[in-house]
């Protein structure tokens, strides 16, 4: 099975390359502390409408925050 990676071309585990990161984050004891997926905003829009249609679709990037228990 594949599926896309962060570069958007097939990755023949069907992962992500940030997996292995986070994975070693949460194994070392920290926990996410509030799961929020980055949306472009209204004011992008204002700014290009065509690449804020495609960030909203297509977020390029994974925001993480973690904290200790």
């Amino acid at each position: 099975m594949t599926g896309p990676n962060c570069t958007g071309t097939p990755s023949a585990t069907g992962g992500r390359p940030w997996r292995g990161s986070l994975g070693k984050l949460l194994r070392a004891g920290w926990v996410p502390a509030q799961p929020v997926e980055p949306r472009a905003t209204e004011e992008a829009r204002a700014v290009d409408s065509r690449r804020h249609e495609e960030t909203h679709r297509t977020p390029t990037f994974l925001a993480v925050r973690l904290r200790r228990p």
